[in-house]
């Protein structure tokens, strides 16, 4: 660019309105070429000194930091654990699995890949003695799981038929 052209570079670098930011950038670089590229054992013994280990090998060094990422590690799993407990449990879904698990125990694991419609037809064809109930109760956790079908005594009567399946 020619250097007349207002969007030149070297346009800018003549603007005293900039000259504050300018130095700010300075003393930020600056700042950061002292610390991290100017970072040598004199400086490491100084930081470590203002945690209390003024003369530390590496092996308490490498102690400390088992120690601070074990204490970081618990409590992240704290949190995990206090999410889970808290998150609330879908008597609908509960209901479900428990159904799921009767079924197992009859001989019919539902696969990983199979939806409640799928896993109803495939029970209700090798036991047609039980394919009404099947029915019926996988019919009710389709509208209440995923239709607009969200009563509260919808709920209960799917819990309450889930419990009287006996296969």
């Amino acid at each position: 660019l020619p250097a007349h052209d207002a969007f030149a570079l070297a346009s800018f670098s003549e603007q005293t309105w900039l000259q504050p930011a300018r130095l700010t950038w300075d003393a930020v670089s600056n700042s950061w070429n002292q610390w991290v590229l100017g970072y040598d054992p004199s400086r490491q013994l100084q930081v470590l000194s203002s945690f209390g280990l003024q003369e530390a090998s590496w092996q308490t060094m490498t102690v400390a930091l088992i120690i601070v990422v074990a204490l970081i590690v618990l409590a992240m799993a704290a949190m995990l654990l206090r999410q889970d407990r808290a998150a609330p449990r879908d008597p609908v879904v509960s209901a479900y699995r428990m159904f799921c698990a009767k079924l197992a125990k009859s001989g019919f694991p539902r696969q990983p890949a199979e939806g409640p419609r799928d896993f109803a037809a495939r029970v209700a064809e090798a036991r047609p003695q039980h394919a009404a109930a099947v029915d019926a109760i996988s019919r009710l956790y389709i509208d209440l799981r995923y239709g607009a079908l969200a009563e509260r005594a919808a709920a209960e009567r799917f819990v309450r038929l889930v419990k009287q399946l006996n296969i």
